[in-house]
């Protein structure tokens, strides 16, 4: 008897860890989750983009956007464990307080677990539910008119980690050119430390909108299909920056359809570096070589050189615009209409702000993401609205006249690789040589891209004739895609 009281004793007691621990996390997530739509509400009230108030917003809105992930993972992985227990404390918490208020914070995860328990049959469960289920088909709270607070204890951990309040415009003149009408480069942080590029739109005329994407592309629930579709349905130019991790056999055909009206172009291989440290913590070198990967990836579907670079989070270096520029004939671009895409669930949400702040700005650079739900559902309906307001999609182009000059000859169209043994240098100057060793003459050195036809392996050293002058060489293995 007492054996068997001591087991129910046990197990009560781990059922009220479990609901004390996932209740908590419900909380914080909570917490997290009404600041970021705090913060995204505020950046949308901004008429400009590139003010220390924005890069104040930003900076803290993707603090608290990547708490909000890390506090989802225990969530989820509870409700994969205890989808029972884990429903019945959404409904038990959601009836103590405004159910469309914290139903929008949760819809995803409820409707996860609801699933879960019907893949496992747990039929009496969902009929315990049924009234509760039913309620989830509730408007988004830009439906309600919900307006949320942040939170001070999130606010105080933001002020803990960083502060923006400090900045200061640092000279931004390359080798080729002055880019200082077309950007800046702007120092933020308490210590001014955090490069962020501060872009310009001089260069536009009232009701001039140039379309953006970042981080695709993926196959998940079609979005980046759909959101291509919708550019070539509308014939709308625009830019696809693209991380280089996510080309594979798989999307392959969606930089394929990107290409036939837009610039596919490069976001970096990784949004962050190999070892899980921010992009930013990449050595200039590293992040050198991971545009080249994008770059090859990307000239090898689409038979064309990319024309842009946008840095994760905006951060670069004055030093690395020159190099980027100089090595790769990159364009170096920001935003200055950013959607904030990421900080909503919620595609009419999203769709009313977006086309708020571009009436109130008239023209601009429009940063959206084409691997989020909420970005596919409402940039659908936002390339309808905004041919039906009379504004003019530009084309990529105005960008590198704005950036080069009118003279700049536009990345050329290589030459056709049907040929196998066609192959690029891969560094931005590669020595060809008479001979098979370093102990030979240099022929020439030859820049990144520079197209070449192996002719014959000769240990780790190719026999290659430059596509370009006809001449005949000798380079080592390793400089060559």
């Amino acid at each position: 008897m007492k054996i068997k009281i001591t087991i129910v004793i046990m197990l009560i007691g781990s059922l009220c860890v479990f609901a004390s621990d996932f209740q908590t996390n419900l909380e914080n997530y909570m917490e997290y989750y009404k600041t970021l739509n705090y913060f995204s509400d505020k950046a949308f009230n901004l008429e400009e983009q590139n003010t220390p108030e924005y890069f104040e917003i930003y900076y803290s809105a993707h603090f608290v956007k990547n708490k909000l992930e890390e506090v989802e993972v225990p969530i989820f992985e509870e409700i994969e464990n205890n989808p029972v227990e884990t429903l019945r404390t959404f409904k038990n918490s959601l009836q103590k307080r405004s159910g469309g208020f914290h139903q929008t914070i949760f819809k995803e995860m409820i409707n996860k677990n609801i699933e879960i328990l019907l893949d496992k049959g747990e039929v009496e469960v969902i009929n315990e539910m049924s009234d509760f289920m039913l309620n989830l088909n509730s408007t988004f709270r830009s439906e309600l008119n919900l307006i949320f607070s942040p939170s001070e204890k999130v606010l105080n951990e933001i002020n803990e980690n960083f502060a923006v309040e400090n900045y200061e415009t640092e000279t931004t003149r390359g080798e080729r050119n002055n880019y200082s009408s077309f950007f800046s480069i702007v120092m933020t942080g308490t210590n001014k430390n955090v490069p962020f590029l501060s872009q310009k739109d001089n260069f536009l005329k009232p009701g001039e909108i140039l379309i953006t994407f970042d981080d695709g592309p993926t196959n998940i629930g079609d979005r980046t299909l759909d959101v291509t579709n919708t550019m070539i349905n509308y014939n709308y130019p625009g830019i696809f920056f693209v991380l280089g991790s996510k080309i594979g056999n798989s999307t392959r055909h969606l930089i394929e359809k990107q290409a036939k009206i837009c610039d596919v172009s490069i976001h970096g291989w990784n949004h962050f570096a190999s070892d899980g440290n921010p992009f930013t913590a990449m050595s200039l070198n590293q992040a050198l070589s991971d545009i080249g990967r994008t770059y090859n990836s990307i000239r090898g579907i689409t038979g064309k050189n990319p024309g842009f670079f946008r840095a994760p989070y905006g951060i670069i270096t004055t030093s690395g615009v020159n190099r980027i520029v100089n090595e790769y004939n990159l364009v170096p671009l920001g935003w200055t209409i950013d959607s904030l895409d990421w900080s909503t669930k919620d595609p009419n949400e999203l769709f009313n702000k977006m086309t708020q702040m571009i009436s109130k700005r008239g023209k601009g650079i429009l940063l959206m993401h084409d691997i989020h739900e909420q970005s596919r559902v409402s940039f659908i309906r936002l390339a309808d609205w905004l041919k039906k307001n009379g504004y003019t999609i530009v084309n990529p182009d105005v960008l590198t006249k704005a950036f080069f000059g009118n003279n700049h000859v536009s990345n050329p169209v290589p030459v056709d690789n049907s040929n196998p043994n066609i192959r690029s240098i891969i560094v931005s100057k590669a020595n060809v040589r008479t001979g098979p060793g370093t102990d030979n003459s240099i022929l020439g050195a030859f820049d990144y891209g520079t197209q070449v036809e192996i002719l014959e392996k000769v240990s780790d050293w190719y026999k290659i004739k430059i596509i370009s002058t006809g001449q005949i060489g000798y380079i080592f293995g390793d400089l060559i895609n």
